[in-house]
């Protein structure tokens, strides 16, 4: 059976569920600060917006991944006419050198800058050696 186009355009199809996704959100790579001392790096991160909670900090081989989700703000009676500041959520992976503790990576947060400290290995930080008397 054949249709022409005029039937093809008369044909109207009903979908059986409409699936409603939310818009994909800005993700931004956050700035950063590396340091080093003899015991350890030590990575600043400015993460402004993300709470506590909405971090998450993983170490999986030789990779250091931050991701901060941004929770959105809401004000009651106020609706949200202008934005000029852009929001999103933060993704930053590194790359850790052999000698990171993997063990005692801490994390802290405040006021918007995550600190991330790496301690080095016992076997990498340099030590003094004391000269015996013979």
């Amino acid at each position: 059976m054949s249709t022409t186009p005029q039937e093809v355009q008369g044909t109207a199809s009903v979908p059986a569920k409409v699936e409603h996704r939310p818009a994909p959100r800005r993700v931004y790579a956050p700035r950063v600060d590396v340091y080093e001392s003899a015991d350890a790096y030590v990575v600043t991160a400015d993460v402004p917006g993300v709470a506590e909670d909405g971090l998450e900090i993983t170490v999986e081989k030789d990779r250091l991944t931050i991701d901060g989700r941004v929770a959105p703000v809401e004000r009651n009676g106020y609706r949200l006419r202008v934005a000029e500041y852009p929001s999103g959520d933060y993704h930053r992976t590194f790359t850790l050198p052999q000698t990171v503790d993997r063990d005692r990576i801490a994390a802290s947060l405040k006021n918007g800058v995550l600190r991330v400290t790496l301690p080095k290995s016992e076997a990498v930080k340099p030590r003094r050696i004391a000269v015996q008397p013979v």
